[in-house]
Order: structure tokens, then sequence, then C-alpha cells
């Protein structure tokens, strides 16, 4: 039972107002609030699971991992819910850039992510040069993306020992250049 928990919270660009996952619902789905908190109310009517919610800096729409008409991944909504519209399915944990050209989400469904990492339009979907690959891991979420400015990507991975910690990597407009070591992969101190 999800009512109750809430998840992913995230100022949208203006600093108005919060977007969170909330399973008040039932069922995990997107609510916002005015950034004081007032106002809550459920955005998403998903029905299954929406959850991750981002926003681009022009706060046009919403980017979202939804699950609703069995098509799991990466969904894109309208700030007031409607328009809800999948975009790549398949997916987990998108995030889309600040300018909202692109968006980035490893592969996998659920509690699962895949082996890559992949960075996508968010005009068509279309994905944007070769994926990133990720190192096996069971249990740790890897390739959960944030952005760092427009074209630098931050992401969760392991290192040849295993151990679990945050890459970088510069973004263009054909790909993804090499990652760098940003924090963590102390094996006595796991990063998520």
């Amino acid at each position: 039972d999800y009512r109750g928990q809430d998840w992913d919270p995230a100022y949208t660009p203006d600093g108005r107002s919060i977007l969170w996952s909330s399973g008040r619902s039932g069922v995990f789905e997107v609510w916002g609030a005015a950034a004081d908190g007032s106002g809550a109310h459920q955005v998403s009517d998903d029905g299954v699971d929406a959850e991750n919610p981002t926003m681009p800096s022009d706060g046009s729409w919403i980017l979202f991992l939804g699950g609703a008409a069995g098509k799991p991944g990466a969904w894109r909504m309208r700030p007031d819910g409607s328009e809800a519209t999948p975009l790549v399915t398949g997916v987990n944990l998108p995030e889309v850039a600040p300018d909202g050209e692109l968006f980035a989400a490893p592969d996998g469904v659920g509690q699962r992510t895949g082996r890559d990492l992949k960075i996508y339009r968010t005009s068509d979907g279309t994905v944007v040069g070769a994926p990133i690959p990720l190192r096996p891991s069971s249990g740790m979420p890897l390739g959960r993306p944030r952005w760092c400015g427009p074209r630098r990507l931050a992401y969760v991975d392991r290192d040849q020992q295993g151990n679990c910690g945050l890459s970088v990597r510069e973004i263009t407009a054909t790909g993804a250049g090499p990652a760098r070591k940003l924090a963590g992969f102390d094996p006595l101190s796991p990063t998520e």
C-alpha cells in the first residue's frame, strides 16, 4: 500500500510550486502544490504508477515515469495534467534537461534498470548518439540521471571494482563525451 508515501520532490523552474510523486490516491501519481506546501492537488491521472516528475525551464510540460495503458516508460503532460502522451516505453527514471530539448533515462521497468543509459529528443523520443553502457548491478538502480546544466549529465554507475558512485558526461548534439568520476566510488560508503 502506497498511501501516505511521498517521493521525488522538485521545484518548478519558477520556484513558485513543487511537484512530487505521492501514493495518497492508492497508486503513485504526480502531485503539485505551492512552494509553501499549500493547495496540494493530484496532477496526473495515470491510474497505475506516475513518478519522478521533472519540468523544463520554460515550465510548459512535465516529464514523468508512467505506467498507464500498459506502456511503462517516459511520458509527458501539460502542467494541468492534460495531454498525457507516452514518449519512450521500457525506460526508467526519466530526467529532462533544463532547456527541454533532451531527456535521459536508463533502460528498464519498475525497480530494475538495464545496462544502458540513453539520451532522447523530447520532441519525438529518438535516441541521440550511442547508449552509455552501465556496469551490471544487483539491487542498485544504476543510471539514475540528473542534469547539471543544459548539457552536463550526472548519473549513478559502478567502477571496475564494483563500487557505486556518480559519473558525469558532457552531452552534445551527437551523443555523450567520456565519463569522469564525480563523487563516491568508495567501497565503505555506497552511493545512490
